[in-house]
């Protein structure tokens, strides 16, 4: 069972895993390159009080931030979008429209354990990328959290995009995808 839900859904998982790296490429270099500034501009006493240096100094973290994060900040929104749209809705319309699921019946797998495995094997896969995502965001947060001006979490760019939050909205929309794929039991054809 979890030979044939990987050899279906491969692609989804591929591409996502694909995804995920280019995400984590872009925050390396990004951190890199926001390390590297703090190495060269910190105040050699740290921001004890209010100078020109410490403000310039903050000021330019804060932009090393907030343009990763401009880049990225579109993530909560569209990230959970794919998943319904890419792996959730197509997995029981595709295998009802294709009758794929009555050959799977036949080969001494119930409908629940057949059900399980599917369902059951991406929902995880899911959640692990979601997880991965917000591991990446909070590693990468970490350059940026510096004494007398540590990150804001509860700010609304990065909130959407740490801890458990990213696999939630990922697995969340997964279930609604998958739930509208059985209730309307057809995959979208495209139209070119």
């Amino acid at each position: 069972m979890l030979w044939l839900t990987w050899r279906q859904h491969r692609t989804q998982v591929l591409v996502t895993a694909l995804l995920l790296a280019a995400v984590g490429i872009a925050l390396l270099a990004n951190g890199l390159g926001a390390a590297g500034f703090a190495a060269e501009h910190a105040p050699r006493a740290g921001c004890v009080a209010e100078t020109n240096a410490c403000t310039r100094y903050r000021l330019g973290m804060m932009e090393w931030m907030w343009a990763m994060s401009e880049l990225i900040g579109w993530l909560p929104l569209l990230a959970p979008a794919l998943i319904g749209a890419f792996w959730g809705a197509p997995l029981l319309a595709r295998e009802f429209k294709r009758g794929t699921h009555q050959l799977t019946w036949t080969q001494s797998v119930t409908r629940r354990r057949w059900l399980l495995v599917k369902v059951g094997g991406l929902a995880a896969a899911v959640t692990l990328g979601g997880l991965t995502l917000g591991v990446l965001v909070n590693v990468w947060l970490t350059v940026f959290d510096i004494p007398g001006a540590p990150v804001n979490f509860l700010n609304s760019r990065i909130f959407r995009l740490v801890g458990i939050l990213p696999a939630a909205w990922w697995l969340a929309a997964f279930l609604l995808g998958l739930a509208a794929g059985a209730l309307f039991r057809r995959t979208l054809r495209p139209r070119i």
